[in-house]
């Protein structure tokens, strides 16, 4: 039998963690640009992922399980997701020029909304670049 001053502190401290009121500034302003995706499909997982990444819902496994696929390909949906919103927000960026009106309200007047394909480059150099070849160099390494 423990006596009292030995299981005073024997217990897990309870640790309540308060966001402050920037985060909470932070956090409505995310729901905004979640709001304003165009697909409900995808608004759904976006907001299920970060459900169980907060560690409120679900584990990761069951949302991908729900939705029939891996972990991995999940976590790729939720990328081109967050890419969508990032393209979005460069777009009220480049067009607004700094307005301080918030994501969302008034975007389809004052925005072009972003297409949604992404082109990736494969390689760094320029459009019709083409390498340079020393001649000095043996004949294995010149093109033919």
């Amino acid at each position: 039998m423990r006596r009292q001053i030995d299981s005073y502190s024997s217990n897990r401290p309870r640790y309540r963690r308060r966001p402050s009121a920037d985060a909470i500034d932070r956090m409505e302003a995310s729901w905004n640009w979640i709001n304003a995706l165009e697909s409900d499909l995808d608004r759904r997982l976006l907001y299920r992922w970060a459900r169980a990444k907060s560690g409120q819902g679900q584990p990761l496994t069951s949302v991908a399980g729900d939705e029939g696929i891996c972990k991995r390909t999940l976590r790729r949906k939720i990328d081109h997701i967050c890419s969508l919103i990032a393209d979005s927000l460069n777009a009220a960026h480049i067009s607004r020029k700094s307005c301080s009106a918030e994501y969302g309200r008034g975007m389809e007047t004052t925005a072009s909304k972003p297409t949604g394909t992404r082109t990736k480059r494969l390689h760094w150099r320029a459009p019709g670049a083409r390498p340079e070849i020393d001649g000095s160099l043996p004949s294995s390494r010149t093109l033919p």
